[in-house]
């Protein structure tokens, strides 16, 4: 893509390839001049239009590709979440099955204190 100085550029070197045909039309009137210089005013309008076009579709594929690195992105972020989903669910069937050792640990302790309020006679 060229930069504001190249096109600048660009224009100054055309209006100074016109001063030729434009003095020579002035001075003698041949049409022919004429002539010539609207055939460079058509490619200088062509030249223009078709570098503003590929402008415009330079950024059109900047946009799709960004656009498809954010479809990728949110595709990986659903497999994530999916993923996010099932070991959570794993998860929840292994402490199904599971005991909690705290309750394990004041059961064992109320079984040996009534094992001991037993042999010392209180309960019979």
């Amino acid at each position: 893509m060229p930069s504001r100085w190249e096109k600048f550029a660009t224009i100054l070197v055309i209006v100074v390839g016109i001063i030729p045909i434009v003095t020579q039309f002035s001075s003698q009137g041949d049409s022919s001049s004429l002539i010539l210089l609207g055939a460079i005013f058509l490619v200088i309008l062509i030249y223009f239009i078709s570098d503003y076009v590929k402008d415009k579709l330079s950024q059109v594929d900047k946009v799709v590709e960004k656009i498809a690195k954010m479809e990728e992105k949110v595709d990986y972020m659903k497999s994530i979440h999916e993923l996010d989903k099932r070991v959570s669910l794993i998860e929840e069937k292994k402490k199904k099955g599971q005991v909690d050792p705290r309750l394990a640990a004041i059961v064992i302790l109320l079984v040996l204190l009534y094992l001991y309020l037993r042999s010392i006679g209180i309960l019979s």
